[in-house]
């Protein structure tokens, strides 16, 4: 592969000989108030555009677990070879494009960027709009060590709340969704505490080291965004939360001991993800006891229903930022 340095709108960037592009570096679209979009290397070092609500530069690292350090550490990971940034505009046909797919599809921010900016060969005007008295909805990221319980305690708080799951976890050997389906199946409709949720689960728990191997950590986000988005759109309602669900932190995790540390991996944009493009987002670090699991979930609901105005505000920034900025 023969690699050339090209001119485009958003500045330099690398293409193959084909004349596609390889994203190279950080493209930073500054919104204000530390909101941007980000335009980076997917897994398969292909471009695509993210949300970033927490810092448009190379700093950040107060908004950083301490396992995954700061920004820097993720785009060395990523395989950025300078801290060079590139900064960049939308052009009218993209903001017009985020400002319907946040605005009139009432999208996740996540999901209205993915829609607007990685998929403009798709067209807007067939797809189905929620109800103008549906609420504007808004993200919390759950992330943490694998092995801890993170995706059963998204799916018993989306199976209890009648919250959806966004699922961009790629490594883990089972889905959270998978896990709210056998509660649906099997739960009578009641609401679950914590030890009844893992007892009509265990049976799952058989299989999840057998399907560790399974591939799913080579997927792209491009791909796992793709089918949240397709999952959403066929709803023609909308919730006012969505849990998202992301991949274990790396490390290992020892199963003798019942430790966590992390499952070894390169750190990659789904980590980006999980602490930038979402309203908020909660860190899991250690395995709990059926009580400390429940004394965790009710915590959880306290902390949505004292946040959610505030997410509502943050996102509704992003939206003025996006009207904003077409409006100059």
């Amino acid at each position: 592969m023969t690699l050339d340095t090209v001119e485009i709108n958003s500045g330099a960037v690398l293409v193959d000989e084909s004349g596609e592009n390889i994203a190279n570096t950080l493209e930073v679209i500054d919104l204000g108030g530390g909101m941007s979009i980000l335009r980076l290397p997917d897994k398969n070092g292909k471009p695509i555009y993210i949300p970033s609500y927490r810092v448009s530069n190379f700093e950040g690292k107060g908004f950083y677990p301490p396992e995954l350090g700061d920004r820097s550490k993720i785009l060395e990971g990523l395989g950025f070879a300078t801290d060079m940034v590139i900064k960049s505009e939308l052009t009218p046909s993209q903001r017009e494009r985020l400002r319907f797919a946040l605005d009139d599809l009432k999208l996740p921010v996540i999901l209205a960027v993915h829609l607007a900016l990685n998929r403009e060969d798709l067209g807007l005007e067939n797809l189905l709009k929620p109800d103008e008295s549906d609420p504007y909805p808004v993200t919390l990221a759950i992330i943490g060590r694998p092995g801890v319980g993170k995706s059963f305690l998204v799916a018993l708080l989306s199976y209890n709340e009648n919250y959806p799951i966004i699922d961009l976890d790629s490594f883990s050997g089972f889905f959270s969704l998978r896990y709210r389906e056998k509660l649906q199946e099997e739960s009578g409709g009641r609401k679950l505490d914590v030890a009844e949720a893992r007892r009509i689960v265990s049976s799952l728990e058989w299989d999840r080291r057998a399907k560790e191997s399974d591939g799913k950590g080579n997927t792209t986000l491009r791909a796992v965004l793709d089918k949240a988005l397709e999952e959403v759109l066929k709803d023609g309602n909308r919730s006012s939360l969505y849990l998202v669900d992301l991949p274990g932190i790396p490390g290992e995790y020892d199963y003798r001991t019942g430790r966590s540390h992390g499952r070894l991996r390169p750190l990659d944009i789904f980590d980006l993800v999980a602490v930038e493009s979402c309203e908020s987002m909660i860190l899991n670090t250690h395995q709990l006891t059926d009580e400390t699991m429940q004394r965790k979930l009710e915590w959880v609901e306290s902390l949505i229903g004292n946040n959610m105005g505030n997410w509502n505000f943050v996102r509704g920034d992003f939206l003025r930022a996006i009207e904003e900025v077409g409006g100059q």
